[in-house]
């Protein structure tokens, strides 16, 4: 009896452990890693709408062929019938075998890679330039005319006096309502709107030139 206990506590500790991310529906970066997997063999569903097995058959497919690597199927064919597979059977992963093996050496050749990479290089300067066209130059959409220095002036008054220039019970019902930090919207909010200490050594010692919407 003792024996069983240890062993429930055991796994219960483990259950423990891992509490605030079964409440908050979090995933490991090994789960995230098995549902990509799995996505290949069910083409992205998530629910067993059927029951008839074929769900579970795409998963344990999916587990299998991660696991034992493409020649999965004759494997698991001459383990569960201690049989070797047919002719045709064989064949057919044997020659995805090969295809693979070809495709890794054929794709691990300098040439290869280099054309690999100027094609990279530039289809990145077609979408920069294609981009940097709305934002720069004759071709640049100014969307909202600019606004006058007194209206500017009058705005940032405005600004100062709601989030800033506030009394001192509106401080303490920031401190106390924003204590959870970042699993806190008003925290996140209250954090764009003005300095704090997180952020303000990185703006006080940046560079006069850098564009202010940065941080």
């Amino acid at each position: 009896m003792s024996c069983m206990r240890q062993d429930l506590s055991l796994i219960l500790s483990r259950v423990a452990k891992k509490s605030t991310s079964l409440l908050g529906n979090f995933t490991s970066n090994l789960a995230e890693m098995w549902m990509h997997v799995r996505t290949k063999y069910d083409g992205g569903k998530i629910y067993n709408h059927c029951n008839r097995g074929s769900w579970h058959n795409r998963c344990y497919a999916a587990s299998l062929r991660f696991n034992k690597g493409i020649q999965w199927s004759p494997q698991t064919w001459e383990e569960t019938t201690s049989s070797v597979s047919g002719h045709y059977f064989t064949n057919l992963y044997s020659k995805r075998l090969q295809c693979l093996k070809n495709n890794t050496k054929t794709k691990g050749k300098k040439e290869i890679k280099t054309r690999r990479y100027k094609r990279k290089i530039k289809s990145a300067k077609e979408s920069t330039a294609a981009s940097s066209k709305k934002h720069y130059g004759p071709e640049a959409i100014q969307v909202e005319a600019d606004i006058s220095s007194e209206e500017l002036d009058k705005r940032k008054q405005q600004y100062l006096k709601k989030h800033i220039e506030i009394s001192h019970s509106e401080i303490d019902d920031i401190e106390i309502n924003t204590r959870l930090q970042g699993s806190c919207k008003r925290w996140r909010d209250e954090r764009a709107t003005r300095l704090t200490a997180s952020n303000f050594g990185l703006i006080f010692k940046r560079n006069q030139n850098t564009c202010n919407t940065i941080t």
